[in-house]
């Protein structure tokens, strides 16, 4: 994903990225690819619980979230054929089993950065995005940073 800073529509993003973090924050699992894929939604702030796909069944991603009581999900797998399938194929288990799937974010995603393909690939503008944040968020990005590093 080649884009540059002036494209990106910085409010636009933190207006539905505040979203994802608040439905975070309430009990709504984020379900991603890999390690890699985590690390760039931790640096975006996301606290709650992120479900790994590496090296799991969807339906042991679907146990884990009934196991803990979810009722909803956030879906945001790479923007590739593979990610796509398992995109569908994580929203048909989920309906089946009554998880609700909040789609509407993972389309923001794809309307933001109408080039990304992976998400691990934003790892080379969070800085970018943090630094365009509201202050609020901005605060608690760098706060983070801050206890990071002493620790």
């Amino acid at each position: 994903m080649r884009r540059k800073s002036r494209d990106i529509d910085y409010k636009h993003f933190w207006e539905f990225w505040i979203k994802v973090i608040e439905e975070s924050q309430a009990g709504t699992f984020i379900i991603a690819e890999g390690k890699k894929d985590e690390r760039v939604l931790r640096r975006l702030l996301i606290p709650g619980d992120i479900l790994l796909l590496h090296n799991r069944s969807i339906s042991s991603v679907v146990d884990t979230i009934k196991m803990r009581d979810g009722r909803r999900a956030i879906i945001f797998t790479d923007f590739d054929r593979k990610g796509e399938f398992l995109a569908r194929r994580l929203r048909i288990a989920f309906l089946r089993e009554g998880i609700q799937v909040l789609d509407n974010f993972r389309n923001e995603l794809r309307i933001v950065f109408k080039g990304l393909v992976q998400i691990e690939n934003l790892n080379k503008i969070v800085d970018d995005l943090i630094d365009h944040a509201p202050f609020s968020i901005y605060m608690r990005a760098k706060g983070r940073e801050l206890w990071q590093s002493i620790l």
